[in-house]
């Protein structure tokens, strides 16, 4: 339930999952489905959560103080070593920006001219997840163009799996890019469907609405 799918096919799923398992009169069930929009893929894809889980940020935190600190601590080596877990994660907040700043990644990809744009609009740790989708672009397939008086509709589908297809549109006035997947409006980053029809279309840098300001 968890899946990157959209809203009908997680209703699908659902339903079925009552029916095999036999929980559908259950109140807790009922209640967990009334509340989906706030944990289904399929329901909260395209709102921005930089992403965030719900918890991996405060989990991710207890990792990195559990380096420092133990339950067995007095006060005073408490703070002392809290101290030290505060500048160890400012140091390695400033190094990360010194070398997004003047690092320079390798290119890696077919694709040189889209892959530099990404590397002089993102921080090196973003740019490492758009360099993941610049690589499996090529495994999307442009099943269809539709031309319109402003804009150009491009029907996707990833390789080998078709049933699960893509609307995305081209709008060549404003040189802006939308797809249904929203990856774009949920993380940040273009998606593969975008990617795909930016390599199509010989594109050389990213549209400034594939780049968060």
């Amino acid at each position: 339930m968890l899946a990157d799918i959209q809203v009908p096919e997680f209703e699908l799923l659902w339903d079925a999952m009552l029916e095999e398992c036999g929980v559908r009169e259950l109140e807790w069930v009922k209640d967990i489905y009334e509340k989906k929009s706030s944990w289904a893929t399929a329901y909260i894809r395209g709102r921005f959560y930089a992403g965030l889980c719900t918890t991996s940020w405060c989990e991710s935190l207890h990792a990195k103080l559990g380096r420092f600190v133990e339950r067995r601590y007095y006060i005073l080596e408490f703070v002392t070593n809290f101290q030290r877990c505060v500048d160890f994660l400012r140091d390695n907040e400033e190094e990360l920006d010194f070398q997004s700043s003047y690092g320079t990644p390798i290119l890696q990809t077919q694709f040189l001219k889209l892959e530099k744009s990404g590397a002089v609009n993102f921080t090196q740790e973003i740019f490492s997840r758009y360099r993941e989708s610049l690589k499996k672009c090529v495994r999307v397939t442009i099943l269809e163009c539709i031309q319109g008086e402003d804009r150009c509709v491009y029907v996707t589908q990833k390789y080998r799996r078709p049933n699960s297809r893509w609307t995305m549109v081209h709008m060549r006035r404003k040189e802006e890019f939308v797809c249904s997947c929203v990856r774009m409006e949920s993380f940040g980053l273009p998606c593969v469907h975008i990617l795909a029809v930016l390599v199509r279309l010989d594109f050389v840098s990213l549209p400034k609405n594939l780049v968060l300001p």
